[in-house]
């Protein structure tokens, strides 16, 4: 029997405010790294892959050197 899938909730949402819900519960997209992937299989376990990710960690470094000037 296959387990549930998770999905992105309110909790998820206050947690991660850069985190959007988008087409459905289970789909999300990172608004600093215009990033959308799916958060059903372990739905904050897949938020921190993300934030791990070379392409989020780029955009938080440029995000962060432009709002300092």
């Amino acid at each position: 029997m296959p387990k549930r899938k998770c999905s992105f909730n309110v909790s998820l949402q206050a947690k991660y405010p850069f985190m959007k819900q988008i087409k459905t519960p289970l789909d999300v997209r990172c608004e600093k790294c215009r990033t959308e992937f799916s958060a059903s299989h372990s739905g904050a376990g897949d938020i921190e892959q993300h934030l791990k990710s070379e392409k989020h960690r780029n955009a938080d470094r440029a995000t962060a050197s432009s709002s300092s000037m």
